[in-house]
């Protein structure tokens, strides 16, 4: 009987180790720096913005614009993508 209660609690502790694991990566592939371009916010680590990328590109895109300027970052399959909508912004970003 006390070794299935410590086995619960060695699972619980695993989970709870795994979140905060989780976590520290998502806020550490989420933030910004001066100058950097503005990061579109997720709230799905590691996924981020890979499934509705992946089913309509162009609307998510045009919706991003809209909403963070030509020129912003996302978190695509535990990647970082900066986006770079207008051609004229190419020299901004690679100064």
């Amino acid at each position: 009987m006390l070794d299935s209660i410590d086995l619960s609690y060695a699972a619980l502790a695993f989970i709870a180790l795994c979140f905060v694991i989780a976590a520290g990566w998502h806020y550490t592939m989420t933030l910004t720096y001066p100058g950097e371009p503005p990061f579109v916010p997720t709230l799905i680590p590691y996924i981020g913005h890979a499934i509705e990328f992946g089913t309509d590109a162009e609307s998510f895109l045009k919706r991003c614009v809209g909403e963070f300027g030509s020129v912003f970052t996302l978190l695509v399959a535990g990647e970082r993508m900066t986006i770079i909508g207008d051609a004229l912004d190419y020299g901004n970003v690679f100064r």
